[in-house]
């Protein structure tokens, strides 16, 4: 999974590999095929990955970018992202969007990623759903052609495309580290709740 970082780049800044690549997947490339597509995001059980996401398509320059969340810290970071904050459970349906993205890892916020979508588009879940059945609104997505994406991301692939967009300037995954904390503190920063910890050996 290791891919070099480009001269010019803080390595603390990227280091999220996993999780930027995930934030990217869900609109990167949904956004190159449609520049300015409008995007919403269900967050709240993939932390930073929700983040993530909104901040891509923030410098990809999607025209609105809605974030739902309960949680008020990340509702502020994502409104400083140049997102739409939209604070509260998510509803049954919002939008419709071309692009929508579940993170929220449970199934009211995975019915309304999927009932949000407009004709034709598209919905990308990263949530990990353990229990043996969630329920999915088939009726609904197969009036409106429903494309659905879910399953681990490729890392390693998606990686470069999000250096090219930190190089840029255009993206700076560093305003979503809420703790960074030296190697030898590691222990002890992973135990109070944060939206992303980065630890350091420098």
């Amino acid at each position: 999974m290791l891919v070099a970082v480009p001269d010019g780049i803080a390595p603390v800044s990227v280091a999220s590999p996993d999780n930027l690549a995930d934030g990217w997947r869900t609109v990167g490339p949904f956004l190159e095929e449609t520049p300015g597509a409008s995007v919403l995001i269900v967050a709240g059980g993939a932390l930073s990955v929700g983040l993530y996401a909104a901040a891509i398509a923030c410098a990809l320059g999607s025209r609105q970018v809605d974030y739902v969340d309960t949680d008020r810290e990340r509702l502020d970071l994502a409104k400083s992202l140049g997102a739409n904050p939209i604070e509260g459970p998510p509803p049954e349906r919002l939008g419709p969007y071309p692009i929508t993205v579940d993170t929220s890892a449970n199934s009211a916020g995975l019915a309304c990623t999927l009932k949000s979508v407009e004709p034709g588009g598209v919905c990308t879940s990263v949530g990990i759903y353990f229990a043996p059945e969630t329920p999915v609104p088939l009726l609904h997505m197969y009036r409106t052609g429903v494309t659905f994406k879910t399953g681990r991301v490729n890392a390693q692939a998606e990686t470069p495309h999000v250096l090219e967009l930190v190089k840029s300037g255009r993206l700076h995954p560093e305003r979503l580290t809420t703790k960074l904390a030296a190697w030898d503190d590691a222990a002890e920063a992973f135990v109070e709740p944060a939206v992303k910890v980065v630890v350091s050996r420098e």
